[in-house]
């Protein structure tokens, strides 16, 4: 084993280092306490804390200049911003035009982003290897958008573990985006879709919820590439119009697996039950090992088997049918 003399750094100190920022962050995880407190200024590698650039978190403070800040410096060092448990009140979108970011909170029950003021979007993501998690964007019904990906590309870019609520139109809108994933994720009560996908090129959804939005569950729309959309054990739960809708697609592949959609279309409460459960004009699109329901008596669109029957060319549909709602 090495030695080390004067400033000499052996491999026991760096591992003895590395398992400290481990540490560190697995303790901030768990408790919600800050790693340091002179986090702004860290070492090599340590993440960076919103709070040391002034954040409060508190639900009353104006925390739009720390929160760009932390942002900006995590940008610049190439270091994780970590989001403390708390609700932080943000006046102007966050909008992130980078390569490399990651901002962590401490899980979506605990760390909010809350838009405090009109915007175009809480949470405006253009880069690549980008990884947003383990939080929640709260638009306050303020923001026309939750999050707006627009070309955020790259196999490394993840949203992951967010719930996006209270957005005037589509909770999370995914527009000309490639080769990137989003996982875990809920879009609820927001104005219009919860998840509105259009001209995205190999993207994944995977495991996410879109419930008790005004508009639809999943939409997917626009595409004319060739890597296609995979919409992967999702589920759409109580959408004010149809649980999933695929169109305009011009033959790019869209596979919709083990996808429960259950309980959409408004209650008569609401108004007129007009809608499909799911509604697909397009080609090439496969609907697999799903089960399917609807509310009301009266869909606008053909009922399901009619829709297997005269489906566009080139799809494939294997559905476990659930009747009524």
């Amino acid at each position: 084993m090495k030695t080390a003399t004067g400033r000499e750094s052996t491999s026991t100190d760096r591992l003895l280092r590395q398992v400290d920022h481990f540490t560190i962050l697995a303790l901030w995880i768990l408790s919600g306490v800050s790693p340091s407190p002179v986090a702004a200024e860290p070492a090599d590698g340590r993440p960076l804390d919103v709070r040391t650039f002034g954040a409060r978190g508190d639900g009353v403070a104006d925390d739009t200049a720390a929160v760009h800040a932390g942002i900006a410096a995590a940008v610049n060092s190439g270091r994780t911003l970590l989001i403390p448990k708390g609700t932080y009140l943000v006046g102007k979108p966050i909008r992130v035009t980078a390569h490399g970011l990651k901002i962590v909170g401490a899980g979506a029950q605990h760390t909010v982003l809350k838009a405090s003021a009109e915007m175009d979007r809480l949470l405006y993501l253009r880069g690549t290897g980008m990884v947003i998690s383990r939080l929640t964007l709260d638009a306050n019904k303020k923001a026309t958008y939750g999050i707006h990906a627009f070309h955020l590309n790259e196999q490394d870019s993840r949203l992951e573990f967010l719930r996006v609520q209270g957005a005037r139109s589509h909770g999370i809108f995914l527009d000309h985006s490639q080769v990137f994933e989003i996982a875990n994720c809920i879009a609820q009560g927001n104005g219009g879709d919860g998840f509105y996908i259009t001209d995205c090129n190999g993207t994944r959804v995977s495991v996410c919820r879109s419930m008790a939005n005004r508009g639809r569950g999943f939409c997917v729309t626009h595409t004319d590439l060739s890597g296609g959309c995979w919409l992967l054990d999702c589920d759409a739960e109580l959408n004010g119009r149809e649980g999933l809708v695929v169109s305009d697609m011009a033959g790019t592949p869209v596979v919709v697996e083990r996808m429960w959609i259950e309980t959409n279309n408004k209650p008569v409460s609401l108004g007129p039950n007009i809608y499909d459960a799911v509604r697909i004009a397009s080609r090439n699109v496969m609907l697999t090992k799903s089960r399917i329901s609807t509310r009301g008596q009266c869909p606008r669109g053909p009922s399901l088997p009619s829709t297997w029957l005269r489906r566009p060319a080139g799809n494939r549909t294997e559905v476990d049918e659930l009747p009524g709602g």
